[in-house]
């Protein structure tokens, strides 16, 4: 293996992704619950900082024992990876394309159904204010 500025480079963005990870995941925790012990918050920085480790670890570990495996396969994975990605994006486009109709006929449902509960409370009000009115002829 090559070390060179590519390598660090990736590192580097691999690090700043998981540490915006991480950071995320202790807002939430802290905007969850605010008066958390110091225990506990020592106990989730070191499982998350545990497996933020071993994971990147166990992918690089993974990759380069495969990477033999999969030598004799090299001009074609460009190819799989390409029909792959494709599939995907196709996939994607159609279920927006979809998706598109779907929320045309949902808004006309909306709508309806607001114009519903719309004459629905004005029909709950009329009775409530009958209910409130004593006065007498």
């Amino acid at each position: 293996m090559s070390w060179n500025v590519v390598f660090f480079v990736n590192s580097f963005l691999l690090g700043v992704g998981l540490a915006m990870d991480a950071f995320s995941v202790s807002l939430a925790n802290g905007l969850n619950e605010p008066n958390m012990k110091k225990s506990k918050m020592v106990l989730i920085a070191g499982v998350f900082a545990f497996f933020q480790a071993l994971m990147p670890m166990i992918g690089w570990f993974l990759v380069h024992t495969l990477c033999s495996c999969f030598s004799n396969f090299t001009r074609i994975v460009p190819w799989v990876a390409l029909i792959l990605l494709g599939f995907i994006g196709i996939k994607m486009i159609l279920e927006g394309k979809n998706e598109d109709e779907d929320s045309e006929d949902d808004n006309k449902e909306l709508i309806e159904d607001m114009k519903e509960n719309n004459v629905a409370k004005e029909i709950i009000e009329e009775v409530h204010i009958d209910e409130n009115d004593t006065t007498e002829v």
